[in-house]
């Protein structure tokens, strides 16, 4: 009976959130000062975690969460706690082995067709790319929260 009641324990947790620990934050920059982030210095944002450097940059996103929401939605992505569901220019379903995709900031993003790459690669440049993709509602309608067992 005690070693059932050990086992949920270590299953359920001791009240922390057990995906922290799955999160690869190697290379992963904190959205407000730029700097690598720490993995104790987080904070929940959409269905995801957000991590910081400190918690002076901690607090100057909670204060204004709209000014880093497209750098926020990015770090959600590039630490896989969120996954594309559909193109962001058209917003059709995407896969996994979508032909069309590329590179952006660290993310792939994949299209629902060379049409809609194109359009994107051609009229815009780096920055105004990640402005389309990362910014709400567009990033609302393209990438879906990645269930918790599943982080990589």
């Amino acid at each position: 009976m005690i070693q059932s009641l050990l086992l949920l324990f270590v299953l359920i947790g001791s009240g922390t959130d057990s995906p922290l620990h799955k999160i690869d934050l190697t290379g992963i920059k904190c959205v407000v000062s730029g700097k690598a982030v720490n993995p104790d210095c987080s904070s929940r944002y959409l269905k995801g975690d957000l991590f910081f450097d400190c918690n002076a940059s901690k607090l100057k996103f909670e204060a204004d969460r709209k000014k880093f929401e497209t750098k926020a939605n990015h770090q959600l992505v590039v630490t896989q706690q969120y996954w594309q569901a559909n193109c962001p220019i058209r917003h059709k379903p995407v896969s996994e082995s979508a032909a069309a995709k590329t590179q952006l900031a660290g993310a792939v993003i994949r299209f629902h067709c060379q049409h809609c790459q194109k359009k994107m690669m051609a009229d815009l440049d780096q920055s105004k790319q990640i402005e389309l993709v990362f910014s709400s509602p567009n990033f609302e309608k393209t990438f879906q929260p990645r269930p918790a067992e599943t982080h990589r």
